[in-house]
This record gives structure tokens, C-alpha cells and sequence, in this order.
């Protein structure tokens, strides 16, 4: 099951873990792309540099807890493959929703960030 839309923006933070919210795009589909999103579109261009190994690494470990075996190399390909994707919903997002300056900000981060993300990631196949 995918999110669809999971960044920051759609977590709820209080006592314990966050809560994922905004459920409008959820999907039957390959999980690592709600992990490339989240990267794409909420982490600084900074951290996103410094980082892609650590966030699958993260990953991977999470799954092999559940028992969950996975083929790292394909994992890759599929972290890069889905890396427009926060593009792509920044693009829609913002072509659809009501025009704020906080709205417009909001998708101009997300485009930024996950061209940036998908610029790192397309020599990975």
C-alpha cells in the first residue's frame, strides 16, 4: 500500500509516533516509492546529498526486522526510477489546489527538492 503523498507535510506529530494523514492518493503499488517521495520532497538538498545510502540502508534493515528479504540493486533502481514522482505531484498539486502564497511555497519546495533528488539519482539503473 502506498501513501501516495508522504512528506512531512502529511504527518501529525505529538506523544509517540506520527501520524500519517491526508490519504487521498493511496495506491496498491511498490513501497520504496513512498520512501523516494519522502526523501524527494522533505528532506533539505543538503541532507539529500549526504544521505541516500543511509536512508536505504534504513530501510533495508526495517524490512529484513519483518523477515522481509529484498534485492538491494533493484531497490536502487526503483528509489531512482520513482524520483520524479514529487515533481510530478508538485506540478499537479499546484495546478489544482487554491493559489496562497503558502500553497505556492509549499510546491515550489517540493518541485526544487525532488528535481535535485531525481538529478542525484538518474545515472542509477
Amino acid at each position: 500500500m502506498l501513501h501516495g503523498d508522504f512528506r512531512t507535510g502529511n504527518l501529525l506529530y505529538g506523544i509517540g509516533r506520527p501520524v500519517v494523514v491526508d490519504w487521498q492518493t493511496v495506491a496498491v503499488g511498490n513501497s520504496v516509492a513512498d520512501l523516494s517521495y519522502f526523501v524527494g520532497t522533505s528532506i533539505s538538498r543538503e541532507k539529500q546529498r549526504a544521505d541516500h545510502a543511509i536512508y536505504i540502508d534504513t530501510y533495508v534493515s526495517a524490512l529484513r526486522s519483518y523477515g522481509i528479504q529484498i534485492d538491494e540493486q533493484l531497490l536502487w533502481a526503483d528509489y531512482a526510477r520513482y524520483a520524479l514522482a514529487g515533481l510530478a505531484m508538485a506540478i499537479v498539486g499546484w495546478s489544482l489546489s487554491e493559489r496562497t502564497p503558502a500553497s505556492d511555497e509549499m510546491f515550489a519546495v517540493m518541485a526544487d527538492r525532488s528535481a535535485i533528488h531525481a538529478d542525484e539519482l538518474r545515472n542509477i539503473s
